[in-house]
């Protein structure tokens, strides 16, 4: 294969990557401040977002309608529409809200961006291989992303599934960076090292592989 064509192919599946994410609903559960905000960045870049209101306070209703978010009212409805989830939740409800999505049906890609410890991630990923849905760790570092330049969303898992979620982010104030591809832990590992939740501006990557290597 000559140098023209692999640069032909490697054009031809990220615009794949492109058209795919540009297309698919993504879930955000839940619309807290954090997952509020980073939702916001999703609808400003024109993707369509839905959460579930069932349960939910007012207060999440309107922070989420704010946001631009649509009301799937139920996780059922919000599983069958959805090809990404997104799980911004309290570290203790990680592994029962990702347990609840896949026993409702869902199948599609689960990226969990909470801050939990990398054998609590591990168990996430086995409950997703369990039912054949697809799993991205995910960790959030920074404030709420309300502005450019001081959070990042860091990613690791397959280089497709990473490629695709980091898309949705492209041009918004939500700084989505590729840690790995090779493991599905090593995002988790980042809050581990309990990295400064408020870095401003974000930790360079200097500093995130030596991150990695104190927690390996």
């Amino acid at each position: 294969q000559t140098l023209s064509s692999e640069h032909n192919s490697c054009g031809s599946r990220q615009r794949q990557t492109e058209m795919a994410s540009a297309s698919v609903a993504v879930g955000v559960l839940h619309p807290g401040k954090m997952g509020a905000a980073v939702a916001r960045c999703l609808t400003a870049a024109g993707h369509r977002v839905l959460f579930a209101s069932e349960g939910r306070s007012g207060t999440t209703l309107k922070r989420a309608i704010d946001a631009g978010c649509t009301d799937a009212q139920t996780l059922g409805s919000l599983v069958r529409e959805c090809g990404i989830i997104l799980s911004i939740v309290p570290p203790a409800a990680a592994v029962t809200l990702a347990r609840t999505c896949f026993d409702a049906g869902f199948r599609g890609l689960y990226v969990d961006a909470n801050a939990i410890a990398p054998a609590t991630t591990s168990q996430i990923h086995t409950l997703a291989k369990s039912c054949g849905a697809q799993f991205l760790d995910g960790s959030l570092i920074g404030p709420p992303p309300t502005k450019q330049g001081t959070t990042r969303l860091y990613l690791a898992g397959s280089q497709a599934h990473a490629t695709m979620v980091a898309s949705l982010f492209a041009s918004t104030h939500l700084d989505a960076k590729i840690v790995s591809t090779e493991s599905f832990t090593d995002a988790s590992a980042l809050k581990a090292c309990r990295m400064p939740r408020r870095t401003m501006p974000p930790p360079p990557d200097t500093m995130v592989l030596s991150c990695l290597c104190v927690c390996y």
